[in-house]
C-alpha cells in the first residue's frame, strides 16, 4: 500500500513538471524554433501538428509506468486526459492571441516578409542550394504554419534532395491542411515511383486525377506508371486524354506516338506523326518513328 502511494505521488509530480514545462514553452511549441535550424532538421514539420507530439509523449510515459500503477490505472488515465485537454487549450487560446493581436500593418509586413522569402526560396532551388532553400520555406511556415505552398515547394525541395521519407511526410501532412490537394497526391506517387513503388504511385496518380482531371501532367504520370507495369493499352489511352488537354505540346505527341506502336494502332500514331511533323519539325525521332509506324501492319 504505501509503494502504491510513493508511485502515485511520483506520477502526480511527473505530472505537474510535464505541465509546467509545457506551459513554459508554449511559444516555442507553437512555431517551428528557424534559429534551431540546423539542429532540429525538419522535426517540426515532421511530428506535424502539436497534437500529435502530445498524444506519443503521453503513451510513451503511461506505457512505461502502467506496470508500477496497476492499482490507480484509471485515475492516471483520468489525470492524462485533463492534463492533455487542459494543454490543447492553451494552445488554441494562444494561437488565437497571437491572431488577434497584429495590427492591419503588421499582417502587411508579413505578407510582404513570406513574398520575398519565397522569391529566396525559389532562386535557391534554381541554383541548386537546396539546403538554404530549405530553411526559407522552413522560416515561411514558421510564420504560417498552415501555408501549403511553402509545404509543397519544401517537400520538392527535400525530393530533389532525395530525402524521400521527409518528402513523403510534408506531403502527407498537406493531405491533413487539404484533403483534395491534387498537387500532394501526384507529388506522392512521384515518391513512391522513385522508390520503385509502382502499384503506390498508380493509386496517387489515380487519385490525384479524381480531384483534378484537367491537369496534362497528371495523365502523363499515370501513363508512363502503367508502361512500367506493362499495361499498354491504359498507358494509350491516359495519353490521349493528354492530347485532348495539350494538342501542340511535342513531348505529348512524343509519348502517343511511343504508346501507339507498342500497342500497334497504325492509324492513330501516323495522324499524331503528322501533328509531331507540324509543330516540331526538327524533332531528332521523327525518322525513328516514320521507320516503327511503316513497319505496323
Amino acid at each position: 500500500m504505501i509503494i502504491d502511494y510513493i508511485l502515485i505521488a511520483l506520477v502526480v509530480i511527473s505530472l505537474v513538471i510535464i505541465f509546467f514545462i509545457i506551459g513554459r514553452k508554449f511559444p516555442v511549441i507553437s512555431s517551428i524554433n528557424t534559429k534551431a535550424i540546423p539542429e532540429q532538421k525538419i522535426k517540426v514539420v515532421k511530428n506535424g501538428l502539436l497534437e500529435d507530439r502530445l498524444k506519443r509523449k503521453f503513451i510513451d510515459f503511461r506505457a512505461k509506468t502502467s506496470s508500477y500503477t496497476k492499482p490507480t490505472a484509471e485515475k492516471i488515465k483520468v489525470c492524462f486526459q485533463n492534463l492533455y485537454n487542459r494543454i490543447l487549450e492553451l494552445e488554441r487560446n494562444y494561437q488565437k492571441k497571437m491572431k488577434s493581436a497584429a495590427t492591419p500593418k503588421e499582417h502587411q509586413e508579413l505578407k510582404k516578409k513570406i513574398s520575398m522569402l519565397f522569391e529566396d526560396g525559389e532562386r535557391l532551388v534554381e541554383e541548386e542550394n537546396f539546403k538554404e532553400a530549405e530553411k526559407k520555406y522552413i522560416e515561411i511556415i514558421s510564420i504560417d504554419h498552415k501555408n501549403t505552398e511553402a509545404f509543397k515547394n519544401l517537400g520538392e525541395v527535400y525530393f530533389k534532395m532525395k530525402d524521400f521519407q521527409h518528402a513523403k511526410e510534408i506531403f502527407q501532412h498537406i493531405l491533413k491542411l487539404d484533403s483534395e490537394n491534387d498537387t500532394a497526391y501526384s507529388s506522392l506517387g512521384l515518391i513512391a515511383t522513385a522508390e520503385g513503388h509502382l502499384e503506390e504511385a498508380k493509386e496517387d496518380y489515380l487519385k490525384s486525377l479524381s480531384i483534378n482531371n484537367q491537369l496534362a501532367a497528371h495523365h502523363i504520370d499515370l501513363g508512363e506508371t502503367y508502361k512500367s507495369l506493362g499495361e499498354k493499352e491504359k498507358a494509350l489511352e491516359c495519353f490521349k486524354e493528354v492530347i485532348k488537354l495539350e494538342p501542340n505540346n511535342p513531348k505529348n505527341l512524343d509519348c502517343l506516338i511511343e504508346a501507339c506502336i507498342q500497342c500497334k494502332e497504325k492509324q492513330m500514331a501516323k495522324k499524331a506523326f503528322q501533328k509531331l511533323k507540324e509543330v516540331n519539325p526538327d524533332n531528332e525521332k521523327l525518322d525513328d518513328f516514320k521507320e516503327k509506324i511503316d513497319k505496323l501492319k
